[in-house]
């Protein structure tokens, strides 16, 4: 399992885990969007689960939760640059790379992942120009690595935003 270190991950998390595995086996692999909390409900995370009204989900360009294998994990990891994990970019690379790996299912339902509020980055948004987000040097190599790889963000965009490249699991 990769996470964003800022994500929240429930007690359940394990358990619905193992029912996704036990559904569709074990070399299949697993992407979940965040669910980012509203700001002024965050005292609630020791009621998880959590009501839908204190969270929404985020993009589905933009999961933090990424699961597979360990053989999987060694060849995906073998051929990721050296991104700077929740920076921006990271991500992206990794749903290319999952989606070219098979189809990864979509277990933003079963498996809770809480996007803790914070102000590091406010004005960056999930476009790779430089324009459109406060720049770091971290956001400047992770964004010259993803360029420099074969993974474009049309190839994920084309898929992702029409709902297809997900096999859902649904509430």
């Amino acid at each position: 399992c990769l996470s964003n270190a800022d994500i929240v991950i429930p007690p359940t998390f394990k358990l619905e885990l193992n029912r996704l595995v036990q559904r569709h086996g074990d070399n299949a692999i697993f992407a979940a969007r965040r669910r980012n909390l509203d700001r002024h409900r965050d005292d609630l995370l020791a009621t998880m689960p959590l009501p839908p009204d204190a969270w929404e989900f985020y993009s589905p360009l933009g999961s933090d939760l990424f699961i597979a294998s360990r053989a999987m994990w060694h060849r995906i990891l073998a051929a990721m640059p050296d991104f700077v994990f929740g920076r921006v970019a990271w991500d992206n690379w990794m749903h290319c790379m999952m989606i070219r790996a098979g189809k990864p299912v979509d277990a933003s339902w079963p498996l809770e992942a809480y996007h803790l509020p914070h102000e590091y980055h406010l004005q960056r948004s999930e476009s790779l120009d430089p324009a459109s987000h406060t720049e770091t040097p971290s956001d400047r190599q992770n964004r010259e690595l993803f360029q420099a790889s074969d993974m474009r963000i049309g190839e994920l965009g084309d898929v992702a935003v029409d709902g297809c490249w997900f096999v859902g699991e649904s509430p």
